[in-house]
């Protein structure tokens, strides 16, 4: 986790926000397909899905949500990248 916080968003995983650890969450299990640079479709709606779970069972608040929501929209762009609707391999 540490050297994925470090590599992706340039902080410690101890720092990270609730978008980050998400979005590094549903980076598996091929983290290096799913990069946050290559603005995948699927990672980002698994990033969304599991913001709603969290929020869900109450691991995190409606604020942190929305917060966490914008996050991934700002970095990830909405999935607008196309061809990736594939589940990743385990690379």
């Amino acid at each position: 986790i540490e050297a994925g916080a470090q590599a992706h968003f340039g902080v410690s995983a101890a720092s990270l926000s609730a978008g980050q650890a998400v979005m590094l969450a549903t980076m598996l299990p091929a983290p290096r397909k799913w990069l946050p640079s290559r603005k995948s479709k699927l990672h980002y709606q698994r990033a969304l899905r599991l913001i709603e779970k969290l929020q869900a069972v109450g691991r995190i608040s409606s604020g942190t949500a929305a917060q966490a929501r914008d996050e991934v929209e700002s970095v990830l762009g909405s999935g607008k990248v196309s061809g990736d609707d594939d589940e990743p391999t385990d690379e």
